[in-house]
């Protein structure tokens, strides 16, 4: 059990570098899918436009995504510390 919560763990940590958004996750944005609202965050926030990804990131928390909700208090806090 311990394993395992260890991986999971670790496997939310991952770290994605893309050249343009991911169109499964324009397309599931575009449906209102919050999964593919949080990976457009992760997305933007890659690339440095902080306020698109809080806004992507808002969307999908709004929709209930844990996820979501983690990273866009992460983002917040990041900005918190430069301000």
């Amino acid at each position: 059990m311990k394993k395992t919560i260890s991986f999971l763990l670790l496997s939310f940590c991952a770290i994605v570098v893309w050249a343009a958004p991911p169109q499964y996750a324009v397309k599931l944005a575009q449906a209102g899918n919050p999964n593919g609202l949080n990976d457009l965050g992760a997305y933007y926030e890659s690339e440095g436009d902080y306020k698109k990804a809080a806004q992507y990131y808002w969307q999908a928390a709004d929709k209930g995504l844990a996820l979501a909700q983690y990273n866009l208090a992460e983002l917040l806090l990041k900005a918190r510390q430069y301000t």
